[in-house]
C-alpha cells in the first residue's frame, strides 16, 4: 500500500492491476488530491477503516474481495457509511448496474474511462457529502432480473447518482463510438484511395514487367539466334570442305579423262551424304529452338543427348572433353566424348514441363561451362601453362527428385558474384555476354518446372545443379 501525501481530499484507490493503479495515483496526484492505494478489496477496506478517506475508487474484479463486497462492507457501517464509492469495472451489463445498486455505490464508471468525467464525477460526489447526510434509507426494493432477486436499499440520492453516472458513462461511450466510427470512415476513405493507388501501381508495374521481359525475351532469341550460327558454321565446316574437296576431284577427274560414269555416280553419293548431314543439322537446329507449345513428360538424359549432339562439335573444337555419368534404378552408366546416352527405360528420370525448354537450359549451362574454360586456357596460355578442358556431368535421383549437376574445371565463381549471377544483365563476359541467359534460366526452372536451379563452387571450377520432381 502507498501513499501520496496531498492538502486536500483523500481518495483510496483500490485495484489490482498495477498499471491502472500507478496511472490513477498520478492522475489524481496531479489533481492535489492525497492518494492512498490498495491492491484487492481486503487491503483496501483495511486503509479504508484506517484514514476514513473523502472518496473511494475501486475495481470490481479483484482477488481475495471484490468491489461489490468491499462496497456492502463500507455502506454497512455507520462509521463509514457515508464516504462516497465510485466503482470502475470493464462491464456494462444490466446485471452489473444492479449489482452497483445492491451494494450502494454512488457512481459506476466503465472502463476505459475518460479522465475529464472521472474527476468530474469525484468533484460532485466531495461537494454534495453534506447533502447526503441528510439522505433518510429508503425501505428496501425488492427487485426481480434474470432470474435473481435483489433487495435495493440505496437511498433516491444514490439510486438517481449511479443512474445518471451509468447515463454518462453510456452517453461518453456512444460519443466516442460515433467519433470512432466517424475517424473508421474516414480511415476506410482513405484505405479505399490507397488501394486504388496501390492496383494502379501493381498493375503498371505488372505491365512493365511484361514489357521487360519480354524484351528480355526478344534479346534472348536474338543472342541465341547469334550462337546457333555459330553452331550451324562449326558443324557445316567439315562436310563444306568435303564438298569442296569432292569438286576439285571430279575437275581434276576430268582434266585427266577419268571422269567416267562410275566416277560420277561416286562423287555424287560422297556429295549427297555430305548435303544429307547438313539438312539434318539444320533440322535439328530448327527442332531445337522451336517453342514446345503444350507441357508433357518426357525423358531427362533424352533432352541431354540431344543437346550434347549439338554443343559436341564446338566443345570438340575448342579441345574440351564431356564426361556423362547417369546414375538410375537400375545401373550406373559413364560415357566419355560419345553420346550413346540411353534413355531410361522405366521412365525414372523423367519430368513433367516443356522439354525444349529445358533443352535451352541446359545449352546454356554447357555454353558458360565451354566459354570460362576457354578463357581459362587464354590465361594459362599467357603463363606458358597447358590444362586439358573437362565437363562433367551427373544425372541421378534423390528424394523423388531428377538431378542434373554440370561441372566444369575452368577455375569456379568468384565469391562475391555469386548471388548475383542470376541477375538479369549480370554478366562476366563483358561486351561478349548479354547476362540473360542464367537469368531466364532460372525462369524456366522455378516458374515454369517448378523446380530449383543454384550455382556453387566445386574444387576445380564451378557446379550448376538443377532439381526435378519425377513424374
Amino acid at each position: 500500500m502507498t501513499d501520496s501525501v496531498q492538502d486536500k481530499s483523500t481518495i483510496v484507490v483500490v485495484e489490482d492491476s498495477i498499471t491502472q493503479r500507478e496511472a490513477l495515483r498520478r492522475f489524481l496526484g496531479s489533481g492535489g488530491y492525497c492518494v492512498v492505494t490498495a491492491k484487492n478489496g481486503v487491503e483496501g477496506l483495511d486503509a479504508i477503516r484506517r484514514l476514513r478517506p473523502d472518496l473511494v475508487i475501486s475495481d470490481v474484479a479483484m482477488p481475495l474481495m471484490n468491489g461489490y463486497d468491499m462496497c456492502r462492507e463500507i455502506k454497512g457501517s455507520d462509521e463509514l457509511r457515508e464516504i462516497p464509492v465510485i466503482l470502475l469495472t470493464q462491464f456494462s451489463a444490466t446485471e452489473d448496474i444492479i449489482n452497483g445498486l445492491d451494494c450502494g455505490a454512488d457512481n459506476f464508471i466503465v472502463k476505459p474511462y475518460d479522465e475529464k468525467h472521472l474527476l468530474t464525477r469525484i468533484k460532485f460526489l466531495l461537494a454534495s457529502t453534506e447533502i447526503r447526510k441528510n439522505d433518510l434509507v429508503d425501505i428496501g426494493i425488492d427487485l426481480h432480473l434474470g432470474g435473481k432477486s435483489y433487495i435495493l436499499t440505496s437511498s433516491r440520492r444514490q439510486i438517481l447518482n449511479l443512474l445518471i453516472s451509468t447515463y454518462e458513462s453510456a452517453v461518453h461511450q456512444n460519443q466516442v463510438l460515433m467519433k470512432t466510427q466517424i475517424e473508421l470512415s474516414d480511415k476506410t476513405f482513405q484505405l479505399e484511395e490507397l488501394n486504388k493507388r496501390l492496383e494502379e501501381r501493381v498493375n503498371e508495374e505488372i505491365r512493365k514487367r511484361i514489357e521487360h521481359e519480354y524484351m528480355l525475351l526478344q534479346q534472348s532469341k536474338l543472342a541465341a539466334m547469334g550462337e546457333m550460327m555459330g553452331m550451324i558454321t562449326h558443324q557445316w565446316r567439315q562436310p563444306l570442305n568435303s564438298l569442296g574437296l569432292i569438286l576439285q576431284d571430279i575437275q581434276d577427274a576430268s582434266a585427266f579423262g577419268e571422269l567416267d560414269k562410275q566416277y560420277v555416280d561416286s562423287s555424287i553419293t560422297n556429295a549427297m551424304e555430305q548435303i544429307v548431314f547438313m539438312t539434318k543439322t539444320i533440322d535439328d537446329f530448327r527442332e531445337f529452338y522451336r517453342p514446345s507449345k503444350v507441357k508433357k513428360s518426357f525423358d531427362v538424359p533424352c533432352a541431354l543427348k540431344e543437346v550434347l549432339s549439338i554443343t559436341q562439335f564446338q566443345l570438340k573444337n575448342q579441345n574440351i572433353s564431356y564426361r556423362v555419368q547417369c546414375t538410375c534404378a537400375k545401373e550406373t552408366v559413364i560415357y566419355e566424348n560419345t553420346l550413346e546416352i540411353p534413355n531410361c527405360g522405366d521412365g525414372s528420370m523423367s519430368v513433367y514441363g516443356y522439354p525444349n525448354e529445358l533443352k535451352h537450359v541446359l545449352m546454356n549451362i554447357l555454353h558458360n561451362a565451354r566459354d570460362v574454360i576457354i578463357n581459362n586456357k587464354k590465361k594459362d596460355s599467357a603463363s606458358g601453362l597447358v590444362y586439358d578442358g573437362l565437363i562433367s556431368i551427373l544425372l541421378f535421383l534423390e528424394d523423388n527428385n531428377v538431378i542434373i549437376k554440370i561441372s566444369d574445371n575452368g577455375g569456379g565463381i568468384d565469391e562475391a558474384n555469386m548471388d548475383k549471377i542470376f541477375e538479369p544483365y549480370y554478366t562476366t563476359k563483358d561486351s561478349s555476354g548479354t547476362g540473360l541467359g542464367l537469368y531466364l534460366s532460372k525462369l524456366i526452372v522455378v516458374n515454369n518446372m517448378n523446380g530449383k536451379v543454384y550455382a556453387e563452387n566445386n574444387e576445380n571450377g564451378a557446379t550448376f545443379t538443377i532439381e526435378l520432381k519425377c513424374v
